[in-house]
C-alpha cells in the first residue's frame, strides 16, 4: 500500500488490497495508519470494493511486483478484478519482473515470462498508452550495506518493467 499511503498523505482517496492479514493482525504498517482504506482480498478470485454499498471504480490502478507472482492460470481472474474497478477511462501502472526469484528454495515468481509475453497479455484486455519503460535495478528488499544496495544475502539485478495502460 506504499502508493496508496502517497496519495492518501495528500488528501486524495485511496483503498489498498492486501492477499495477507498478517500487517492487519499486527496493526503494523499502513494498517496502523489507515485501517479504514485496507482490506483482504484474494485478488484472483472474483471480489467487489464497494462503499456504503455502491460498488467503488477508480481512475488509476496500481500494481507493484504482484503479477509475476501469481500463477500464470490465474491471470485472468487477476485482470478480471482490476477491468471491474477502473473507471471507463481508467488506467493501470504496473511492474512486472522477467527473471526467477527463489528464496530458500521456494520460487518466488511464479510467472516468468519475457516482457513481449506481459506486453502481449496487457494488449488483450488494455491498451498500452505508452512505449514500456524497462528499468535495470538491484530490487531492494532488506537493507543498504556499504553503499550497496542488498537483496536478502547478495546482490541480485533484476529486469523489470513499468506498463501503462488503460482500459479498452
Amino acid at each position: 500500500c506504499g502508493m496508496g499511503a502517497s496519495f492518501l498523505d495528500e488528501g486524495d482517496f485511496a483503498v489498498g488490497v492486501e492477499g495477507s492479514d498478517y500487517s492487519r493482525i499486527l496493526g503494523r504498517a499502513e494498517w496502523a495508519r489507515y485501517p479504514g482504506n485496507l482490506v483482504t482480498a484474494d485478488i484472483t478470485e472474483p471480489f467487489d470494493l464497494e462503499m456504503d454499498f455502491v460498488p467503488l471504480r477508480f481512475n488509476t490502478v496500481t500494481l507493484w511486483e504482484v503479477f509475476e507472482h501469481i500463477q500464470e492460470h490465474k491471470l485472468p481472474a487477476l485482470m478480471d478484478n482490476i477491468g471491474r474497478h477502473l473507471d471507463r477511462n481508467g488506467g493501470i501502472i504496473a511492474s512486472v519482473c522477467t527473471v526467477p526469484d527463489v528464496y530458500e528454495g521456494m520460487a518466488m515468481h511464479q510467472t516468468v515470462k519475457p516482457l513481449s509475453w506481459w506486453r502481449e497479455l496487457f494488449s488483450t484486455r488494455f491498451i498500452i498508452e505508452d512505449a514500456l519503460m524497462q528499468l535495470d535495478f538491484t530490487y531492494v528488499r532488506s537493507k543498504v550495506e556499504n553503499g550497496q544496495l542488498m537483496y536478502h544475502d547478495g546482490n541480485v539485478e533484476e529486469f523489470k518493467s513499468l506498463f501503462w495502460v488503460r482500459k479498452k
